[in-house]
């Protein structure tokens, strides 16, 4: 499920029209495989717990992937999912090490999928 709009996206980053209206023409070209993907980590994250039928949990996870397609578009964009974390390098016989994070939680999102209740094991059904 996608658990955020165009709209949703543009009025979390503050894009409104002179009228207060989202402006989606500002947001990137890619905007809907983004939300799609942001949604994809949510899940992750959350262990696919985030009820349906529930307005808190689509509200909780409305704003955390709006805050992980902010990450991305203020960032290094979804490539920090496909790629990992470097930790180490050597240049002498060469050597990488690479944390095995993946995917990355927006530090927003990560804030707001905890305050909800939708992070952590502490699913909470209200």
């Amino acid at each position: 499920m996608i658990y955020a709009t165009k709209e949703d996206l543009a009025e979390w980053l503050g894009l409104l029209t002179e009228d207060g209206q989202p402006d989606v023409s500002a947001l990137p070209g890619d905007v809907d495989r983004m939300l799609r993907n942001a949604s994809r980590v949510i899940d992750h994250n959350t262990l696919n717990q985030i009820r349906k039928d529930n307005e808190k949990h689509l509200d909780v996870a409305m704003n955390a992937t709006t805050a992980q397609c902010e990450y991305w578009m203020e960032g290094m964009g979804e490539s920090v999912d496909v790629y990992p974390n470097m930790t180490g390098y050597s240049a002498g016989s060469t050597s990488f090490q690479f944390t095995d994070g993946i995917p990355k939680l927006a530090p927003r999102a990560r804030r707001e999928l905890w305050l909800g209740g939708l992070l952590g094991g502490r699913v909470l059904r209200r």
